[in-house]
């Protein structure tokens, strides 16, 4: 959330007629990887909103066929992009430490 933040957002201080710009830009790679969050979330929603088994007894069909709809779309996403997108070279996945501090200190 802070990259896309600070992607997205433009400081304006109009008392002191000073603006500052993005300080970060929004890469192929960090489009992929939204892309492919929003997916999951999604698909994490439509399971947490759509009803359960024990819920739904036999009306659980449509349900879990959204969510699988989701899930196949995504890998029809993924298999597209695969051959130009290398997720490895993002930043945040290759020090990953950073992300889990962040994750500890929102926990708590």
């Amino acid at each position: 959330m802070d990259m896309r933040n600070s992607c997205l957002y433009t400081e304006i201080k109009l008392k002191q007629s000073f603006v500052e710009s993005p300080t970060e830009a929004i890469i192929q790679n960090h489009a992929y990887d939204f892309v492919s969050m929003t997916f999951e979330v999604i698909t994490g929603q439509a399971e947490a909103g759509l009803g359960s088994f024990l819920e739904m007894g036999s009306g659980v069909k449509k349900p879990h066929e959204f969510r699988n709809g989701i899930l196949s779309d995504l890998n029809g996403f993924m298999n597209k992009w695969e051959d130009e997108i290398d997720v490895d070279q993002l930043e945040f996945l290759q020090t990953p430490s950073g992300l889990r501090e962040k994750a500890d200190e929102q926990a708590n």
